[in-house]
């Protein structure tokens, strides 16, 4: 399974839905790429996908005078989020289930001749830290 640009958007609509935002509501950048962090995607998926959904004027980016930038549905926006949510669609737990997990390698390698593991540049001595 390949991640689209429209699955990327979706995703992204989806999590204003699941917050319960509505057109006009604000939702921080910063607060969003926290929420973002769960669906285990990259952030320049999430910077690629508000850039195609304010293209398609589904979201409004407005910079504050603070610096901070705040990210809200526009009317269009809030009406396909909540189809995406009524549908059941469930993106990026789709992404965890059927792509990221399933494609995450257990490695059980065995030491090597020097028994210090995989990595040979693991040295003897205590960290600082711990002593």
């Amino acid at each position: 399974m390949e991640i689209t640009e429209l699955d990327i958007q979706n995703t992204v609509l989806e999590l204003f839905a699941r917050k319960g935002l509505v057109e006009g509501d604000v939702m921080w950048l910063s607060r969003l790429e926290q929420f973002w962090g769960e669906t285990r995607l990259r952030r320049s998926d999430l910077v690629a996908g508000l850039a195609h959904l304010c293209s398609d004027e589904l979201i409004e980016l407005e910079t504050q005078k603070d610096g901070e930038t705040s990210v809200a549905l526009t009317a269009r926006g809030e009406t396909k989020a909540k189809n995406i949510l009524a549908g059941g669609a469930d993106y990026w737990r789709k992404y965890l289930r059927e792509e990221l997990l399933p494609s995450v390698r257990t490695r059980n390698d065995q030491p090597n001749a020097s028994g210090k593991g995989r990595r040979d540049y693991e040295i003897d001595t205590v960290p600082p830290f711990t002593r």
